[in-house]
């Protein structure tokens, strides 16, 4: 009787060898009935030759199986015990070998690896790398190399770098090997070389700055020197202190360069004719060059909502690059026209209306080696550079919502285009008119933890015609606020100063002004002028707002916007 798989058992074997030996021997040719002895020995001879072939071939065949064994085993030695992760993915990404190393660099035991899909041990912001490097493996048959962040079981990271090489399994199913090298100390000591190229970078860019700034106080300190000799010899003096102002200009326009790069703020941004910007700013910039700029800007260019100042530094920073690109001289074209873009675009911009100016110069152009760096920070092939000058421009853009792209060849020049939302539900009007001192009346109190800028401020509002009273910190604003409240004689408008070391400062001032009064009327002012209350200032309880270092013109115009509001 056989099993119920069907297969005979031991005992079924036997008597069917038994009955096929008696059919064998009936069969058994006559000749073999008469056989001599010498014959017999002959054939029992050769059967055991025959036997001793077989012990012996099954010998060596013992041997191979025990070599093969060692072998066997001294290959999981290697495999488990190598200095490198081995292991082998399905197509689909789960683990169906590791070896023991592998399981100590992520912390775990083997069974704790296998089917398990590979993802579960890389950094979730890493895993697009992974995927992108599987996803060409499969597509090119060819090997491909990575690096990216796997995590340890105690949830910290380590730098991995996998080597995947495409193969089939016995039954022709898709899949990959997989070698994974912890190369997390050459990944320190690389984020220790950058650290201190930029920490080099910054002790030069802080002698530039420096350099700069000694040159612009000359021209507001000598200017103001010779604007008191006049007046002592009574001599007009206005010459002189329009230079001092220019220079100061300078100087607001270097620290807003430096706070738009540093600090992260957003920009403060108002309707603006793009057109006139470009024009006013390539007209500027071209002075004194031997380079040509032509404009081609067309008459239907929509408004934009941006900060003035920061689009200017933009393409200031643009233009100056191709002008000292082509000493000699040169041609630059600045071109600028409504842009639609449409959904799904390779400039990682939302589809809709933009502006695209694009600044094309025909100098030397850039190398290929190098054109990926140009946006990055203190990255300057200048001798003289700051290396802040585009990496600032790309932020700038970011911000506002665009972007800056980079086409160059060698030989050929060079072209940067700018992409920025436009608002079409406006139209830009005529340009604005010169900003002028506006006098007015009223009662102010005035709140800043530097004596200098109370002292100066309060002697510019006093001239404007105002009643000043001042605060160094906000406690001591919402003690004279409440006063003057309860006496019945409030404040017409309290100027904040945002940031006051040790005590309070304008943004908690407010909210407590504004449960004493809701009506409270208050200016923000800060030299942090990309400081995010600066640019959404009623978002905070403000009304108004002023970047210091600010004009008597701004502080004006604005205190006079607010009390006629």
């Amino acid at each position: 009787m056989g099993s119920k798989d069907n297969k005979p058992d031991g005992a079924e074997l036997r008597r069917r060898a038994e009955q096929a030996a008696a059919e064998s021997a009936d069969q058994t040719p006559a000749k073999f009935d008469t056989l001599s002895k010498e014959e017999t020995r002959s054939i029992i001879h050769e059967l055991r030759v025959h036997q001793i072939e077989l012990e012996m071939q099954n010998e060596e065949l013992r041997r191979a199986q025990e070599e093969l064994a060692t072998s066997r085993a001294r290959y999981l030695d290697l495999y488990d015990l190598a200095p490198v992760g081995y292991c082998t993915l399905s197509e689909k990404g789960l683990i169906l070998e590791a070896n023991l190393t592998l399981a100590g660099l992520l912390g775990k035991v083997r069974s704790e690896l296998i089917k398990q899909p590979i993802t579960r041990f890389i950094l979730p912001e890493d895993q697009d790398i992974y995927y992108l490097h599987r996803k060409r493996l499969f597509e090119t048959g060819e090997p491909q190399t990575c690096e990216m962040r796997m995590l340890n079981a105690d949830g910290s990271a380590l730098w991995a770098m996998l080597k995947a090489t495409a193969e089939h399994d016995a039954a022709g199913a898709p899949g990959c090997r997989v070698v994974i090298n912890d190369v997390s100390e050459r990944k320190s000591l690389e984020e220790e070389r950058i650290k201190s190229q930029h920490l080099e970078s910054i002790g030069f860019l802080a002698g530039g700055i420096a350099h700069d700034f000694n040159n612009i106080l000359t021209g507001v300190t000598a200017n103001l020197s010779i604007a008191k000799m006049e007046l002592e010899e009574n001599r007009d003096p206005t010459e002189s202190i329009i230079d001092a102002l220019k220079a100061s200009d300078r100087a607001r326009i270097l620290t807003r360069q430096l706070l738009t790069f540093a600090s992260g703020g957003a920009p403060v941004k108002e309707l603006t004719s793009i057109g006139d910007l470009i024009t006013e700013t390539v007209d500027f910039v071209k002075r004194g060059s031997k380079v040509k700029c032509d404009l081609v800007i067309s008459d239907e260019l929509s408004a934009v909502n941006v900060d003035p100042g920061q689009i200017n530094q933009v393409i200031n920073n643009i233009v100056i690059n191709a002008i000292q690109a082509m000493p000699e001289g040169g041609n630059v074209l600045v071109e600028a026209r409504n842009e639609k873009i449409k959904q799904g675009n390779t400039l990682n911009l939302p589809g809709g209306d933009f502006i695209k100016i694009a600044i094309s110069d025909n100098g030397p152009g850039i190398s290929p080696k190098i054109i990926s760096q140009i946006f990055t920070p203190y990255f300057t092939t200048k001798q003289k550079g700051s290396g802040l000058g585009l990496a600032t421009s790309y932020t700038i853009v970011k911000r506002h919502g665009g972007n800056l792209t980079v086409y160059s060849e060698l030989g050929k020049g060079c072209s940067f285009t700018i992409y920025l939302p436009a608002d079409k539900s406006v139209k830009v009007g005529a340009p604005k008119p010169k900003k002028s001192i506006v006098k007015g009346k009223g009662s102010i109190l005035l709140m800043d933890d530097q004596e200098v800028i109370i002292r100066t401020t309060s002697r510019a509002l006093i001239k404007l015609g105002y009643e000043v009273e001042s605060a160094f910190d906000g406690a001591q604003a919402i003690e004279k606020y409440k006063a003057r409240l309860q006496a019945g004689n409030p404040f017409d408008v309290v100027i904040m100063d945002l940031t006051v070391p040790g005590g309070m400062g304008g943004q908690e001032t407010i909210k407590e002004m504004k449960k004493i009064d809701p009506d409270v009327k208050a200016i923000v002012a800060s030299g942090y002028s990309e400081d995010p209350v600066l640019a959404n200032f009623e978002e905070y309880g403000f009304m108004g707002m002023v970047a210091k270092p600010f004009r008597l013109e701004e502080l004006s115009q604005t205190l006079a916007s607010i009390l006629v509001s």
